[in-house]
Formats: C-alpha cells, sequence, structure tokens
C-alpha cells in the first residue's frame, strides 16, 4: 500500500474567510508546496464544501474523499497509516490517531494568507 498524507480542508470560501473559490484552491496549492511537497495526498473535504479540488497539482498521487462520513472512520482502515495530518482549523485533526505527524496551521497561517496581497 502506498504512503500518504491527509490533508483536512474546511468551506473558508464559503464561511467567508476567503473571496473567492480560486483564493481556497491557492490556499490549498500553497499547503500542498510548502508541506506536502513529496507526499501522496489523500483530501477529505468537509462536508458543506462544493469546491473541485481537482485543480490541485502535485507531482504525486492525489485521492479526494468528498463523501460525508466521520474522520475517525480512517482510524479503522487496516494497514492505513498516515505521515502527515495537516489542516488549518479544522479541530477534526485531533480525531486521527493513525499518523506519525499533525500539523495544525491555526490562525495565524490563515490572517497571512487573507493579507497577503496588503
Amino acid at each position: 500500500m502506498d504512503k500518504f498524507s491527509l490533508l483536512i480542508t474546511q468551506p473558508l470560501y464559503q464561511d467567508k474567510f476567503l473571496k473567492s473559490e480560486n483564493e481556497q484552491i491557492e490556499l490549498y496549492q500553497k499547503i500542498i508546496d510548502s508541506y506536502l511537497k513529496d507526499e501522496n495526498i489523500i483530501i477529505k473535504t468537509h462536508p458543506r464544501e462544493k469546491i473541485d479540488y481537482k485543480k490541485l497539482e502535485s507531482n504525486n498521487k492525489i485521492i479526494i474523499i468528498n463523501d460525508n462520513f466521520p474522520i475517525e472512520i480512517l482510524n479503522f482502515i487496516p494497514n492505513l497509516k498516515f505521515n502527515k495530518v495537516i489542516t488549518i482549523l479544522s479541530t477534526s485533526i485531533k480525531l486521527i490517531n493513525n499518523c506519525n505527524k499533525k500539523i495544525m496551521l491555526g490562525w495565524p497561517y490563515l490572517y497571512d494568507f487573507m493579507n497577503k496581497d496588503k
């Protein structure tokens, strides 16, 4: 089985933190480029999101999971252990146990991105 890292998204555009869907794609592309550059990635989208993450680019494999299910289910998939689990603000990161490293970027990361052009 391939090794993967998990990116947990949030509806930042829908919740009016970002100006557009393209800006949200840009934000998650920046995370991939900065933290997951050499990783196969599983993207678990937030249930309220409608953004097409197929636009994201990586040199490695990207699997997008849009299904609505409790994220804890990922702990029970045999032989699945994530290298990294990364999110901006999602508290669901606390529910993933089968990983080597958890990264919560937090409000400062989002604030810096939102103000990048100012």
